[in-house]
This record gives structure tokens, C-alpha cells and sequence, in this order.
């Protein structure tokens, strides 16, 4: 019996993160705090973007599509 190949479904998610924080330390002056911390001592705070990009695949039931739904869903919470 001859017994096709099901489809291999690949799914990518990009999600872009921004983030903030501010390196300070009470003990030390606010010259010193400069001087060791840098920009990272901002009092406002100093942020970087992040880039993710997760893919996840699996085979395609033809006829459902059942483990395309199931990636879907998942993607959709995965980064959250």
C-alpha cells in the first residue's frame, strides 16, 4: 500500500520588545553612579529593542488541518 507523505507546516512569529532599566546604586553619589553606570544610570531610565522570532512545524492532517490550528493557537500565546 502506498502511503503519501502529509505536509510539513511551518509557522513563524516576529515580535518586537522594547524594554527600559536604570542601573543606580543608593550607597554611591550621583557622580559615582555616572561614572560607573554610564547612560544605564539615566535617572528616566535607558531601553533596548529586542527582535524574536520563534518557528515552530509539524505535520498537516490533509484533511483537517488539525496541527496547523493547534501552531496557530499557539503562537499566538507563546510570546506573550
Amino acid at each position: 500500500m502506498y502511503m503519501m507523505e502529509r505536509p510539513i507546516a511551518y509557522l513563524t512569529r516576529k515580535e518586537v520588545i522594547s524594554s527600559c532599566h536604570r542601573l543606580h546604586n543608593e550607597n554611591l553619589t550621583e557622580e559615582e553612579n555616572k561614572n560607573i553606570y554610564g547612560k544605564c544610570n539615566n535617572y528616566w531610565g535607558h531601553g533596548h529593542n529586542y527582535t524574536v522570532e520563534v518557528t515552530v512545524c509539524g505535520p498537516v492532517d490533509p484533511v483537517t488541518e488539525e496541527n496547523k490550528n493547534k501552531m496557530l493557537n499557539w503562537s499566538k500565546h507563546m510570546l506573550i
